[in-house]
Formats: structure tokens, C-alpha cells, sequence
């Protein structure tokens, strides 16, 4: 892989991006639209870290309000919108059901929660799922491109979906979108920005091996070789790795608290019948947020757990998150009778969160943010750290981070992806 870095004019770049999941991807395709040449590189393949184990949603946020990310909900609502008319044919809508067992419950826990007087969450009923989704409704009005919300009654509900819980009080029905193929969206940025910037390279299976007496070392996890480059400055977006290259660069600064987050898909054709191209989205018993939806006429989706973990390298979706997430499938589909042998494929990822004492892994922030790390006599070059950042969102941090690298370069941004996947 080297040999392309070895065959440029120069082995120096303005920029070396470390990580090569959605949000590095995105920061190189809009360096790219800039003129800004810069190199992308990954120990793995381009987005095979936690981008390649999502739950495939380009969705608002909406449990987020509760813990009043207005700001975070307003950007990803409009982020999908953009998404879903700029990348239609990997993005698409989704209706999602919210099943709910009370029409006035979890008034007081919402409000407490908002207010920041409470961390656990609790059950909340029609009322306070309205009420949510008025304001999600509203986010999203100036690109309107989805139906609002509306509610459906119980004997509606069950009419359609006759396996869901006899114990509803009655669904909320309101519109997000799914991403059909993570991988195919990454690799699309990949080849725009090395089209539009022929002097950048995205080199996958090239890795940080720290900071060397004439700069950045890089290793070809292929071949062995190594190879020393002189950036500017470099964008760390490992993610769930951000805190292993930052020591690498000589930074011992905790910024990372992961959490994992696992899924199932299951030969559940009976379900996906009933689903449709419906979407369930419910809370569990223990007030986890939790999915299950249809991939194709026979396999369905179903996540995500989210569990304390540190260990992106060795990340497995365990025999307990297994028996949990059958548990919570019985709960709203009771006698759905999930089975090991429905298990097609079982994955997990680590979610690079920031680091947070905070016990309840849900009421850790899901926004992202950009840490700055001057250079200094050792290094002489600063070091910028993504913490955060998600799917959904990949365009707008990426036009952030851009933002800050152009104005240390002294350049002005020329062109936008706003109308661009």
C-alpha cells in the first residue's frame, strides 16, 4: 500500500487522517472539494471498525430529546433529510413504530430527565412519545421530505402487526430512513475525493506506528515496510481506537468511554411478513432503546445492546447479549420463540463516546466534538481528535472539522457538500 505514497512527488501531505471509518471518509471527501490534498489511512479496510456494525439507520435522534440534545437532534434531522435526497439510492425512508403500554405514563421521569435532575430512564406513554414527536416534526420542517407523525390505535396495530404485545396502549408511527449499504456509501466518498483531489490517497491496511526523528511513521500492515511523512497536521478519527493513536503521538489524555453495541440477523420470515416495511422501535424492561425491522423478505435486524466496553480490537457480541436481546424480542412480540439456529450473523462495535463516570451508558452524550492538541517541541505539528460521531451525522462533523483545518492552513472553504452525499 505504501507503494502509492512512495511513487507522489513529495511524501508530505497538508493533512494525515487516521481512520478510515465514516467520519475520517468524510473529512477526506470534503478536504478533497477544498484542494486540500491529504492522506487517509487505516490499520483495516476503509469503514470495517464500528462503521461496519451499525444498526443502518439515518435517523434524528429522537430519543435525544429527552435528554435535551435539541441542538443534536436539530442537526440530524436535517442531516437525513440531505441524506436521503443527495444518496437516494443507498438511503431510504422507514416507517417506525413505537409501541407504547400507557397513554400518560413517564411524564414526571421526561420532565426530571430533561431538567438533568434524573439519569435513568423511565417508560413513557402516548402522551409524552406526542409530544416528542411535535418537536421532531419541527426540526425538520424546513426540508420537509418525510410524512409527520401520527398515532394508531391499538386495534389498528394489531390488525397489522398481529404478533406485537396485546398489552399496548397504541403506536406512534413516524418516518426516519435505513441505509442500505454502509460499505457501498463509504467507498463512493473515497473515489469522489481522490477524483476531485488527485494528490490525496486513501491507503486502507496502513497504520500509525507513532512519531518518529523525521515525522509520522506509517507501517504497511501488508507488507511490514514503514514509511516516514511530515503532515501539517493530523485528524485523529480512529474513533473507538482515538485514545491508542493519540499515545502513539505522545497525548495521555483519556477521551474515549466506549460502549458495545450488538445486533442479530435472523431468518425470521414470519416476522419480516408482518413487519413489512415497518420498523419497531420500543423500549425494553430495563429502559433500553431497542430495534427490530425487515432487511429483506426473510431476515429481520434486531439491537442494539449497550454495554461498558474498552476493547475495540477484540469486540464480540456475547452469549449474554444474545439471551438479552431474545428477551427483549419477547417482549414486545410475545411467543415470537427466538431460537440460536434463526441467527444468520451476529456482530457488535464499540461506540466512541466520550469518557463519562456516568453509569447509565444511555444518558452518556451521542454528539460529537473536536479536541485540539498543539504541537510542541516533540511534535511538531498539531493533533485534532474527533470524540463522537455517528452515521447520521458524518457529513456535518466532517464540514466542521474541515472548517478548523482550513482556517489553521489559511485557506478559505470553496465549495460545500450540503447537496452532496
Amino acid at each position: 500500500m505504501l507503494k502509492r505514497l512512495r511513487e507522489r512527488q513529495t511524501a508530505d501531505a497538508p493533512v494525515l487522517i487516521v481512520g478510515a471509518g465514516i467520519n475520517g471518509i468524510g473529512v477526506f471527501r470534503d478536504l478533497a472539494l477544498q484542494g486540500v490534498p491529504a492522506i487517509l489511512v487505516d490499520k483495516g479496510d476503509f469503514s470495517s471498525g464500528t462503521s461496519a456494525a451499525p444498526s443502518r439507520l439515518i435517523h434524528g435522534g429522537l430519543r435525544y430529546l429527552e435528554t435535551g440534545e435539541f441542538a443534536l437532534v436539530r442537526e440530524s434531522v436535517m442531516e437525513r433529510n440531505h441524506l436521503l435526497l443527495n444518496a437516494s439510492h443507498l438511503v431510504k425512508p422507514l416507517a417506525v413504530w413505537v409501541p407504547t403500554f400507557s397513554w400518560f405514563g413517564g411524564a414526571l421521569s421526561a420532565a426530571l430527565r430533561f431538567l438533568k435532575l434524573k439519569k435513568t430512564p423511565g417508560a413513557k406513554g402516548i402522551v409524552v412519545v406526542k409530544l416528542g414527536l411535535m418537536f421532531f416534526d419541527w426540526f425538520g420542517r424546513k426540508t420537509q421530505t418525510m410524512p409527520r407523525h401520527r398515532i394508531i390505535s391499538r386495534a389498528a396495530s394489531l390488525n397489522k402487526i398481529p404478533g406485537l404485545s396485546r398489552s399496548i396502549a397504541a403506536v406512534a408511527e413516524y418516518h426516519d430512513a435505513r441505509l442500505t449499504h454502509p460499505e457501498r456509501l463509504a467507498l463512493e466518498l473515497v473515489k469522489d475525493a481522490e477524483r476531485d483531489c488527485p494528490d490525496s490517497l486513501a491507503l486502507p491496511y496502513v497504520s500509525l506506528a507513532g512519531q518518529g526523528k523525521t515525522g509520522v511513521m506509517l507501517k504497511d500492515e501488508i507488507g511490514g515496510e514503514q514509511f516516514s511523512i511530515m503532515p501539517r497536521l493530523v485528524i485523529n478519527c480512529a474513533g473507538a481506537w482515538a485514545d491508542h493513536v493519540n499515545a502513539s503521538l505522545g497525548i495521555e489524555q483519556r477521551l474515549i468511554g466506549g460502549t458495545r453495541g450488538s445486533h442479530l440477523v435472523m431468518r425470521r420470515p414470519d416476522i419480516a411478513r408482518q413487519l413489512g416495511d415497518s420498523m419497531l422501535y420500543f423500549e425494553t424492561h430495563d429502559f433500553r432503546a431497542c430495534l427490530i425491522y425487515t432487511l429483506d423478505e426473510t431476515l429481520i435486524l434486531v439491537g442494539a445492546t449497550d454495554i461498558r466496553d474498552d476493547n475495540p480490537d477484540g469486540v464480540t457480541c456475547s452469549a449474554d447479549e444474545i439471551t438479552y436481546l431474545f428477551g427483549v424480542m419477547d417482549e414486545v412480540l410475545p411467543g415470537c420463540n427466538a431460537r440460536q439456529e434463526d441467527i444468520v450473523f451476529a456482530y457488535a462495535g464499540i461506540r466512541p463516546l466520550p469518557w463519562s463516570g456516568d453509569t447509565t451508558t444511555g444518558a452518556i452524550s451521542r454528539d460529537h466534538a473536536l479536541r485540539a492538541f498543539e504541537e510542541n517541541a516533540a511534535r511538531p505539528y498539531p493533533v485534532l481528535t474527533l470524540v463522537g460521531g455517528k452515521w447520521t451525522t458524518y457529513r456535518a462533523c466532517a464540514e466542521q472539522i474541515a472548517g478548523e483545518v482550513l482556517q489553521r492552513l489559511g485557506k478559505l472553504a470553496s465549495r460545500s457538500t450540503l447537496h452532496e452525499a
